[in-house]
């Protein structure tokens, strides 16, 4: 059986190899050059599909870049170039050998695009070049994939940096190939569907996950990069797939339980940072909704992760600190809510209290706030635009972005603003002695903070639109945001109307006698022509919603004990239509969100109650069961049934 680690020398001499590097045990004796050369990409072959005949002959000539090295390959350069390739970058490996800065200096150059003579050749329309390997077929798609556009302005770069790094280990491992062929054909699909292209994703899909289970279940426990690689690959496949369905989320999960101990698999400082920046928001939504604390809650990344730690090696340092803060807010949040849930349900406990207003109070002191400040300032620039005609008289101007990572930063960063603002009202208005008493902002500051916040996510549309027409992934990034700020309007609604908080408004009591506990009568699926196996999930998240609320507001009651109460500043008649006119008019951009991935669109109901949870209201029971019933993969009748509201059903209790 042929080994395909031998280096060049042994190979050649049909010898026995220890395959150890940079030098092999018989090379350094004989003090012979070592090479390993062999299965490796050799260059990129960039095509356009659409010049193909209806045969799949190309029509055109394709682009060809052959990958050399630096070093291996000087002679190339002698021929085709007048520069050396040390008068390229004469402080390329100035640094010393032993620093990580040089280290990673000499990862992202021992890959170089070279125009040798033999590439001139072959670009000529007389000679057509086809790829010789399954791996340079690879690398010649993913290259397509990502290199029409410069990565500050590229959507793909939402993914994050970890995607440059892909072409390098392509050929490396099994594993990691398929699901970067799943990942291409997913992406295929998704710009242009066909019957073909789908079976095509369908059949990748299913042999990359059958290689990702079996080196699962034949390791040992510990985490490796290919591991991890490959999992945020699947990670984004299922993206494109269907952002509709549960799959990504389990790739998410998997890929936050493997990062939950660190850098365990030791890679490099920035590839890490981008695998864990990829999930931990997910995981935090989810630890929310799931009343537990976040994964990455943990002693190893708050320090990691806290505004002391010093950074090293990022490009940009301001981004990397404030990236990094917010990671440190953000990862904490689950908890604090866990607080101020066990705070308003046990009152005449102190120590309660006291734990979750100390715990606002240091996440709100350690916001980056001077730093996102600075990073405005710079990438950022405010343009006489409304983001959109419905609002030019609200909202006048839009605030345009430089760059892809600074508005997703940014917006990060005002999604965690407008959850500590939604958690410090709560405080507020239940424990208003010791909200004031441990230093925490008034309540007049905290609220027009929230609509600050708010208002600027809303002028960031329009550039987070523009980026691309074609491939929304910025918009995605954003949306989980966007919906975040519909509390804010929702919350000066409320106050207009003079109604409860929203943790109180979430399970209050109906007073409504209705003939049948249940107001919106019995659920008969047999009597529910639009219930079929395959109904949408946010319709039948409606459909439960309704028929569980029918069930508490008749047989459960949350007594609130009877504390003094700090009384919201009454909104004015015309705050309220203009926050009514935006909170319509933030749903429907969302909604359009929705619609160009082809997700069911979203009812203000349902996001306002993941909201109102948010701040901390008790999750009814029906929610738990109906996302674990949504991470088994149940969907229509089977996931009524799973819930407990098949035919009439028993009523749900809350959590």
């Amino acid at each position: 059986m042929t080994q395909t680690g031998k280096c060049d020398t042994c190979r050649a001499r049909k010898v026995k190899c220890d395959e150890k590097k940079p030098k092999c045990g018989a090379c350094r004796k004989k003090d012979r050059a070592c090479t390993y050369t062999y299965a490796k990409v050799k260059s990129l072959v960039i095509e356009d599909p659409n010049t193909f005949s209806r045969h799949g002959k190309a029509k055109v000539a394709p682009i060809v870049y052959p990958l050399v090295s630096y070093k291996g390959n000087a002679e190339i350069w002698e021929q085709n170039t007048s520069q050396s390739p040390s008068s390229l970058n004469e402080n390329e490996f100035d640094e010393d050998e032993g620093s990580d800065d040089h280290k990673s200096r000499k990862r992202m150059a021992s890959l170089r695009l070279v125009p040798t003579r033999r590439a001139l050749e072959l670009w000529s329309p007389g000679r057509l070049y086809r790829p010789s390997s399954r791996q340079d077929i690879l690398a010649a798609r993913f290259t397509g994939m990502i290199a029409p556009l410069r990565m500050d302005v590229n959507p793909l770069s939402v993914h994050g940096p970890w995607m440059l790094s892909i072409p390098s280990r392509i050929g490396t491992s099994p594993v990691l190939d398929t699901a970067i062929e799943f990942l291409l054909n997913s992406f295929d699909n998704f710009r242009s569907t066909s019957h073909t292209k789908q079976v095509v994703a369908r059949t990748s899909k299913a042999r990359a996950l059958k290689d990702l289970r079996a080196v699962v279940e034949a390791g040992d426990g510990t985490m490796s990069e290919v591991l991890l690689l490959s999992t945020m690959v699947h990670f984004s496949a299922e993206i494109y797939m269907g952002v509709g369905s549960a799959d990504w989320t389990f790739h998410a999960f998997a890929l936050a339980l493997m990062l939950r101990q660190g850098n365990a698999a030791a890679i490099e400082d920035n590839l890490f940072w981008s695998l864990v920046d990829n999930c931990y928001m997910e995981e935090m939504s989810e630890a929310i909704m799931e009343a537990r604390t976040s994964l990455f809650d943990t002693e190893i990344y708050r320090n990691l992760s806290a505004p002391t730690t010093q950074i090293e090696g990022a490009p940009d340092a301001d981004f990397a600190r404030a990236s990094r803060t917010i990671m440190h807010v953000m990862i904490q949040l689950p908890r604090l809510v866990l607080c101020v849930r066990r705070a308003i349900s046990a009152p005449l406990q102190g120590s309660t209290i006291d734990a979750a207003v100390e715990l606002a109070k240091s996440l709100w002191d350690v916001c980056p706030d001077d730093l996102i400040r600075q990073i405005l300032e710079k990438h950022t620039m405010v343009a006489p635009m409304a983001p959109s005609p419905e609002i030019a008289d609200i909202i006048p101007e839009s605030i345009c972005f430089d760059s892809i990572s600074s508005i997703t930063l940014i917006a990060k960063y005002w999604r965690l603003r407008i959850h500590l603002c939604t958690l410090l009202q709560t405080l507020h208005q239940y424990f208003p002695i010791q909200s004031l008493a441990v230093g925490l902002p008034d309540l007049a500051f905290v609220h027009q903070e929230d609509m600050k916040t708010a208002t600027q996510l809303a002028q960031s549309l329009t550039s987070a639109l523009s980026f691309s027409t074609t491939l929304p992934l910025v918009p995605l990034r954003i949306l989980a945001c966007l919906q975040t700020s519909v509390g804010t309007w929702t919350r000066i609604i409320r106050r207009a109307d003079g109604l409860v908080p929203p943790t109180q408004a979430a399970t209050n009591v109906a007073t409504t006698k209705h003939p049948h506990p249940n107001p919106h009568g019995p659920l008969n699926v047999e009597r529910a022509p639009n219930l079929n196996p395959r109904v949408e999930v946010g319709e039948l998240f409606m459909k439960i919603r309704n028929h569980a609320e029918g069930y508490e507001n008749a047989a459960f009651v949350w007594k609130l004990p009877v504390q003094t109460h700090v009384t919201f500043p009454s909104a004015a008649p015309d705050e309220v239509e203009r926050a009514i006119r935006m909170r319509d008019w933030v749903m429907e951009y969302t909604n359009r969100i929705h619609d160009s991935w082809n997700i069911e669109r979203a009812e203000p109901e349902n996001i306002q109650l993941v909201l109102d949870i948010s701040a901390g209201a008790p999750i009814p029971a029906w929610v738990t069961r109906w996302i674990d019933g949504f991470k088994m993969g149940l969907n229509g009748l089977e996931l009524l049934e799973y819930v407990g509201l098949g035919s009439v059903g028993h009523p749900p209790a809350v959590a």
